[in-house]
């Protein structure tokens, strides 16, 4: 076999909230027969849009226009998490892998809307907190 670049991108990616301020991305490798090489990495990417008055899940070709962001998976790592993402955004993230060669296709948009920011407090301290108000 002549080393080439990937016939294909990463398969099965899939992206969940983890909290307010993380994405958690996971995905299957490569089928064998379509890395024609080894492997070195996956190239990770990911755009972002405010969701304030765009709540409608956007398409692939809307974010040609949004700002690009990129990172770098080792090999043999199936899962990163995007931290510290911006509340009430859509996130476009897509995914390669490449080769000595160069990089493979790019996997079609895996979108996302992160969720509204706030502080996490338990129903107690929610509690608390209108019973305090209630005094004053």
């Amino acid at each position: 076999m002549i080393p080439s670049v990937p016939d294909l991108p990463p398969q099965n990616i899939t992206t969940e909230n983890t909290d307010h301020f993380a994405i958690t991305v996971r995905w299957k490798p490569i089928p064998d027969q379509k890395k024609n090489g080894i492997i070195l990495g996956y190239r990770l990417t990911f755009r972002t849009m405010s969701a304030i008055g765009n709540l409608n899940k956007p398409r692939d070709t809307d974010t040609d226009q949004w700002q690009r962001f990129a990172t770098v998976v080792d090999e043999n790592v199936y899962v990163a998490v995007l931290r510290d993402v911006i509340p009430f955004m859509w996130y476009c993230v897509r995914m390669l892998g490449f080769t000595r060669k160069g990089d493979g296709p790019e996997s079609s948009c895996e979108f996302i809307l992160t969720e509204e920011g706030g502080k996490i407090i338990s129903s107690a301290e929610a509690k608390e907190f209108l019973e305090e108000d209630r005094i004053r």
